[in-house]
């Protein structure tokens, strides 16, 4: 992490940020279950009514940020974390209270090269049962039982992934995640997002001006799904304003000095 990021960063580190990346995704998980919930999964957005918005919000404010707008990080979350089947055993109505009291009590089974980041930093306490020899054993016995003793202690610690190589592997991990969101931001999505721009001229605006709002939009992610979550009416609005910040920075430019 050092050498990659120039950060350093511990295992207790490494511990309480995938703690509270998967109580965050827990979270997400949680509300997509919630009875009348719908989910865009292009712009990775879970949808609830406005009414019915107003009112969960009132009595859950904490969830205001995963709900009818495009969740920031849902694929490296779903990366990170995993994304397994919903079995049903969490799922909430539209009154519960989700997002205070997290589940810890579920038990995880030892990692292995197929599970996610968090399952391979769970907490895991590794016992190895010795029976010890008695004096009654002849020398041989003792002899194949440290030997035996040794091995399995042996095994034990090779059992046990070091702070190097956790760091390591989330290292990795982190890596892989960044360049799978790159590749998301394929032709298709840019031709989508050309489309949609190419309707600003219904409001008069030409060729030129849409291709420049199109190149700063394809420049940030957020800035692309923010308008695409836009319905007609917001598209306007935000279309006026921003030709109306490059026409003020043009004439800024022409102004004498």
């Amino acid at each position: 992490m050092k050498n990659e990021f120039g950060i350093i960063v511990t295992e207790a580190n490494v511990n309480n940020h995938l703690r509270t990346i998967r109580k965050r995704w827990a979270r997400i998980k949680k509300l997509k279950e919630l009875s009348g919930m719908g989910w865009d999964n292009r712009l990775k957005m879970i949808i609830m009514g406005e009414s019915e918005f107003k009112n969960y919000i009132k009595i859950h404010p904490q969830d205001e940020p995963y709900l009818n707008k495009p969740i920031e990080d849902h694929d490296l979350l779903e990366i990170v974390c995993g994304n397994d089947q919903a079995t049903g055993r969490c799922a909430v109505q539209f009154g519960d209270d989700i997002g205070t009291h997290m589940d810890d009590s579920v038990e995880y089974r030892r990692p292995s090269q197929n599970d996610s980041l968090d399952d391979m930093f769970e907490d895991t306490n590794y016992h190895v049962n010795i029976s010890l020899p008695t004096h009654n054993q002849s020398e041989n016995t003792e002899n194949r039982g440290e030997s035996s003793t040794q091995l399995k202690k042996g095994k034990g610690k090779r059992k046990i992934p070091s702070e190097v190589e956790a760091i390591q592997e989330m290292n990795n991990t982190i890596k892989e995640a960044l360049v799978t969101k790159k590749s998301t931001r394929n032709l298709e999505f840019a031709k989508e997002l050309i489309g949609e721009c190419m309707k600003l001229k219904v409001y008069g605006y030409s060729g030129r001006q849409i291709n420049k709002a199109y190149d700063w939009l394809m420049a940030d992610d957020s800035r692309a799904m923010a308008f695409l979550a836009k319905d007609e009416e917001l598209r306007q609005y935000w279309a006026e304003e921003f030709f109306e910040s490059i026409h003020n920075q043009q004439e800024y430019f022409r102004s004498p000095i």
